[in-house]
């Protein structure tokens, strides 16, 4: 993602977002950072990832995660989201 432009084909800014998605899940009881955690069975980086797909705004999205669990978002991800390569995972 580091080559695409700045404007959209329409002229249109593009719109990037950074989605922080580093808490480790500890005060949840979990062992696993918060947002793999299961809501109603979806992981909440998952939830946010639909959110922000919806809002009709946004162009891509970085993944900011904990290295050690970098795989694990990778794969939640890509199951989550139709165009995976408008995602990137970055620890």
């Amino acid at each position: 993602m580091d080559d695409v432009p700045a404007l959209r084909g329409d002229g249109g800014v593009r719109a990037v977002v950074v989605l922080t998605a580093a808490g480790s899940g500890s005060r949840l009881g979990h062992t696993v950072p918060k947002a793999l955690v299961p809501v109603a069975g979806t992981p909440l980086v998952v939830h946010a990832l639909r959110g922000l797909w919806a809002s009709g705004v946004v162009d891509d999205v970085v993944v900011s995660v904990p290295a050690e669990h970098r795989d694990a978002f990778e794969r939640a991800v890509r199951r989550a989201v139709d165009d995976a390569t408008a995602v990137g995972v970055r620890a």
